[in-house]
């Protein structure tokens, strides 16, 4: 059971950004780290730069190590989370004033209760700070033609999220896009959703130019320039995606890569057909894993090589008479381009994914289901529930 922690001396310093929970770099000469307030209990905190402060309540983990920032009772944005900069800041115990006619350490649940209007006396009455990563659908890819350009990869969206226990939040994983023999269209990826934050499908490859999407598709190749899909569309900050590559409007015609999630797709240079853009690594899951590769451009008539595809689930392009390999599944990875030879098909977009890792004193459900997921304890301290299919809602208690 979670306990409520007060130690004496205990001050580290942190250099996190944002209004979410901060992770601590080490002890101030002279003072302990919050490794004495033990994993998964309260505590009263202050974070300050010496101009801005903010006292609350928060968790301790060991992982990271960091510290939720669950419940602020004052701080100098008007009693609301202070969004920090960049710099150094120092966090250490304290025990506000707000707190002080509370003498019996059971009752700071109860005073927390009061403050957030949440819990009882004896449980956790914090509402989770949620880690996630949101990667939509990757695009899928034409063939025929004189070579598909590669599907771009989903969008790819990280951070974290201060929740409430109780309060419904949207979870929507994404479809990859379909394949198509040019001159027939293929598919823009499905976007993927977690509460706010949607990500963009990949953008599909086209007979003529490659579509915009969370990454865009690449080019086809072609005798004209043809120009890759724009990355990043609708554009947020930081940036979920890249720009396809395009064509060389020169024998042998080779076509351009769709982008991923770390590089824009390659361009048509010489007789080599563009490569998909490399996807992101993320570790949320307990392990690093690459998301969101762009697929490879497909082989042309003249004779330019095909292009693989990026990592992270990147189709590669197909070779002369081929069709393009599809995205892999749950990683946003976007199709590889057909071949030159008008049967030959593009590859399917791979289907997104989303993460989500909070605290193990949290349960997640899924009322009214819908979704198809699993929860797993592989970081100590944490769950990781993990959505592969399917549109619902969850919940945290």
């Amino acid at each position: 059971m979670t306990s409520v922690v007060l130690k004496d001396r205990v001050k580290e310093t942190t250099t996190t950004t944002g209004t979410g929970t901060v992770t601590l770099a080490g002890a101030v000469q002279g003072f302990q780290t919050f490794a004495a307030i033990g994993n998964g209990n309260l505590t009263f905190y202050t974070i300050t730069d010496n101009t801005d402060w903010e006292v609350g309540i928060g968790i301790y983990s060991s992982t990271g190590p960091s510290l939720e920032r669950n419940v602020v009772l004052d701080s100098s944005n008007s009693g609301n989370r202070v969004d920090w900069g960049a710099g150094t800041k120092e966090v250490f115990v304290t025990y506000p004033s707000s707190a002080a006619d509370y003498t019996s350490i059971p009752d700071i649940f109860a005073y927390a209760s009061a403050v957030t209007g949440t819990g009882a006396v004896g449980s956790v009455i914090a509402n989770p700070t949620v880690e996630y990563l949101v990667v939509a659908g990757g695009g899928g890819a034409t063939g025929g033609g004189n070579g598909g350009g590669g599907g771009g990869a989903g969008g790819y969206r990280t951070s974290s999220s201060l929740l409430s226990t109780g309060t419904s939040y949207t979870v929507t994983i994404g479809a990859g896009g379909t394949g198509a023999t040019a001159p027939s269209a293929a598919t823009q990826g499905g976007s993927s959703v977690f509460s706010s934050i949607t990500s963009a499908g990949g953008g599909q490859s086209t007979y003529v130019n490659g579509s915009a999407g969370g990454s865009g598709a690449g080019a086809p190749g072609s005798s004209s320039s043809r120009a890759g899909g724009a990355g990043n569309t609708p554009a947020v900050s930081p940036s979920q995606g890249n720009n396809g590559g395009n064509n060389l409007a020169a024998s042998p015609y080779p076509g351009g890569g769709g982008g991923g999630a770390t590089n824009s797709g390659a361009n048509g240079s010489g007789s080599q057909g563009g490569a998909g853009g490399d996807g992101a690594t993320s570790s949320i899951s307990g392990s690093p894993e690459v998301y969101a590769g762009g697929g490879g451009c497909g082989a042309t008539f003249q004779g330019s090589a095909r292009g693989l595809g990026g990592a992270g689930g990147g189709g590669d392009g197909g070779p002369s008479g081929s069709g393009g390999s599809p995205g892999g599944n749950n990683t946003g990875g976007g199709a590889g381009g057909g071949s030159n030879t008008s049967s030959q098909t593009g590859g399917n977009g791979g289907s997104g994914i989303v993460i989500l890792k909070y605290l193990d004193s949290f349960t997640i459900s899924n009322p009214g289901g819908g979704l198809t997921f699993t929860t797993s304890t592989a970081v100590s301290g944490y769950k990781i529930t993990t959505f592969t299919a399917g549109t619902g809602n969850v919940q945290w208690s």
